[in-house]
């Protein structure tokens, strides 16, 4: 399940690509549009997170929240929170909402999770708020040592 949430177009979607360009520019145009509004209201409710930055999503659909604030922390269930994974894990388990951690992404990846708009927006709306609502209730400090030496230079 990982690797289809993560990795690029299927192969058979390739011959409908120059149809897109050459013959949907109308339909295009719409959903583009629609994926812009999408970026903009995530990238909008990620902002009202305790302790967390994003980067305006301006490609694909996905937002890459920045969630190391909360590294050392423990969750409403007793987990204790030291990586993306296993934030990712406990996010799951207690409020049922699905997130990708940023880890295989290399470079500043593991400082993040990776969240996809490509739903509706009353979808994005819940799954957001619910994120923000469980990352308020952890309890305790930021564990100093989970960032790395990279994190001046890759700060959104």
């Amino acid at each position: 399940l990982q690797s289809q949430l993560t990795t690029s177009v299927t192969s058979f979607c390739y011959a409908a690509i120059p149809v897109a360009l050459q013959q949907a520019a109308d339909e295009v145009e719409q959903m583009r549009a629609v994926f812009a509004q999408r970026a903009a209201l995530m990238h909008e409710l990620i902002s009202a997170w305790p302790d967390c930055t994003c980067p305006r999503p301006t490609g694909a659909f996905y937002a890459f929240p920045r969630v190391s604030a909360h590294y050392g922390k423990t969750t409403p269930q007793g987990r204790e929170i030291s990586d993306a994974l296993s934030l990712a894990e406990a996010l799951l388990e207690e409020t049922s909402v699905a997130i990708v951690p940023g880890t295989d992404f290399g470079g500043c990846g593991p400082q993040h999770i990776r969240l996809s708009f490509a739903c509706s927006e009353d979808r994005i709306r819940e799954g957001v708020e619910r994120i923000g609502q469980w990352l308020g209730s952890l309890s305790g400090s930021a564990n100093v040592g989970s960032y790395s030496s990279l994190d001046a230079v890759n700060r959104p």
